[in-house]
């Protein structure tokens, strides 16, 4: 292909409006969604992803599942009786460095029992137990598809 009839094919590629579909080199995507949103690709195809953490509010419950796919910051408001809290393996399709973080303010002292796939590690350990008395707890994960865990990479507590 000559140098001119090259450069005429790609002006006509940078300034085309609308979709440029996939078997063309595109995304095939219209749009990223809502605003604020970006376009991402998992090295597969195009996401529409966004900057602003996904919080969810979770049931005030003895027992709470989180979804990965829709949730980077679960909260629950607990003022169960003091007992135990379990907290069930998440649903969804976690994947790889992605980060989790579980705020839970709690009326009463919970005792924590997490699912095997949460893991704390040999200078921190996976917390046992809320503060109560109406204070914030804190817990970050990050999840490790070699290992199938969810690492615990902070605890913060009684805020």
């Amino acid at each position: 292909m000559g140098i001119a009839r090259y450069l005429s094919k790609l002006g006509s590629v940078l300034s085309a409006e609308g979709v440029v579909p996939v078997s063309k080199g595109g995304t095939g995507v219209t749009s990223p969604g809502a605003s604020g949103n970006i376009l991402v690709s998992n090295g597969t195809a195009w996401l529409s992803s966004s900057n602003t953490a996904r919080v969810v509010a979770l049931a005030n419950a003895a027992t709470i599942t989180f979804n990965a796919d829709t949730t980077d910051i679960a909260t629950q408001a607990n003022t169960q009786a003091a007992g135990t809290l379990t907290i069930n393996a998440p649903t969804g399709t976690p994947t790889n460095g992605q980060k989790l973080i579980f705020r839970i303010q709690s009326t009463n002292e919970q005792i924590f029992n997490w699912n095997a796939v949460f893991t704390g590690s040999t200078d921190l350990a996976i917390p046992s137990f809320s503060t109560g008395a109406g204070k914030y707890d804190y817990v970050g994960f990050i999840y490790n598809s070699t290992a199938a865990k969810w690492q615990l990479l902070a605890k913060n507590f009684g805020h």
